[in-house]
């Protein structure tokens, strides 16, 4: 019984520790998706604050394809989750400040969501 538990146990995966997403230069690139995917969900939810319910489920579906298309030579790379999550959160986070700061403007599309 002691046997079968401790195979059991020494063949279960080990789950490494969340990324340091503020230490980028240091991640390797499984780091760097998981960063990447959660700077798309702060993105995320930043624009619903912008757009309705409806809307925002269209748009993400919209702008994951479009994202998608943009990137599908590195498909099959692991950059491939790094490039599509960075393309979205740039187009929400661009929608969101438009929204923000209006037609005076004062922002890149680099900003970041503050």
């Amino acid at each position: 019984m002691i046997f079968l538990l401790s195979l059991l146990l020494l063949s279960s995966p080990v789950h490494a520790s969340e990324p340091n997403c503020d230490d980028r230069y240091n991640l390797g690139q499984m780091g760097l998706n998981i960063c990447s995917y959660k700077d798309y969900l702060e993105s995320k939810k930043g624009l619903s604050k912008v757009l309705e319910a409806d809307t925002l489920k269209e748009w993400n579906k919209v702008s994951y394809e479009v994202c998608s298309q943009v990137w599908k030579l590195n498909k099959g790379g692991s950059i491939y989750p790094l490039m599509v999550n960075q393309c979205n959160t740039r187009m929400n986070n661009y929608l969101y400040l438009l929204n923000k700061t209006g037609m005076k403007g004062g922002m890149t599309d680099q900003e970041k969501l503050k």
